[in-house]
């Protein structure tokens, strides 16, 4: 397992992974990136996405020539269960395998980013990177051009850049494998038509990966009640950094406290205006 970062991964936490390395026996390499190398790359200023996103474009070049193949995922993400499909998956003359975003078209992206709709637009929070491929064909300086190519529109950076670049060098995914909590928006789950709801709520009888996409993670306060929080809650209590939550500004908390303990109520009619729960599953 190789763990991405730049410089600033502390003794703590490096110690961390090494103890969960051994429980586990499975050897865990945090690979140092310098921050200069992707500093000066495209920011969505609006966005909660640093350039630290740009990271994975470099698994190539900075993981040893043995690893023919990695799965990337982000941070914000559980594992439920068994990836060995994933793993297994043949991706012989393709670059990168990913699942499709959570919006119910993307043609309008599609179309700036110079492809057609028909090709696919994955969420990069899950991927399966085939390196042999990206060696040979020098897939990292041809992602990096059509950045550079692009800067003036990347609101997604290089979630774009990889849909873009590699359209037709890409293979889509069940949603079991990047399950995202924001199919379950609102808006996106009105705007989908009846086949692509049943077929959500299919692949949630399957899921394997749950990805807790958005600016607001299960470990932010203002999550409570969202999807999957307690699946997020029981992992984190196993975990080795169970006591790691955000510093809450004390009087937002305690307003959300009172409406979550004196009027439950009134918070689960504020989360039913912003989150859907399909009447014929219990995904919460």
């Amino acid at each position: 397992m190789f763990v991405l970062v730049d410089s600033c991964l502390s003794e703590e936490n490096e110690r961390k992974f090494d103890t969960l390395g051994r429980k586990y026996g499975h050897e865990i390499s945090v690979t140092d990136i310098e921050i200069s190398m992707v500093e000066k790359l495209p920011v969505n200023e609006r966005s909660h996405i640093t350039c630290a996103t740009y990271f994975r474009l470099f698994a190539a070049l900075l993981l040893p020539d043995e690893v023919h193949k990695v799965i990337y995922l982000d941070g914000d993400m559980v594992v439920v269960g068994d990836i060995r499909p994933l793993w297994n998956l043949d991706m012989d003359g393709v670059a990168v395998s990913g699942v499709r975003g959570p919006r119910s078209s993307y043609s309008d992206i599609c179309r700036y980013l110079g492809y057609s709709e028909e090709y696919g637009y994955f969420n990069a929070g899950v991927l399966v990177l085939n390196l042999d491929y990206w060696r040979t064909h020098d897939t990292t300086e041809k992602v990096l051009k059509f950045v550079e190519d692009h800067h003036a529109y990347l609101p997604m950076m290089d979630q774009d850049a990889l849909n873009g670049a590699l359209y037709d060098e890409k293979k889509m995914l069940p949603d079991r494998y990047n399950y995202m909590t924001m199919f379950f928006l609102r808006k996106n789950w009105e705007s989908y038509a009846d086949e692509r709801r049943q077929e959500c709520i299919e692949e949630g009888g399957k899921k394997v990966i749950l990805h807790y996409l958005g600016r607001v993670k299960p470990w932010n306060y203002r999550y409570f009640g969202g999807p999957f929080h307690s699946e997020w809650e029981k992992f984190r209590r196993k975990s080795l950094w169970r006591d790691c939550r955000n510093k809450k500004p004390f009087v937002k908390y305690a307003r959300h406290l009172v409406k979550r303990y004196l009027f439950p109520n009134i918070l689960r009619e504020q989360l039913s205006t912003e989150w859907v729960v399909p009447p014929e599953s219990s995904l919460f």
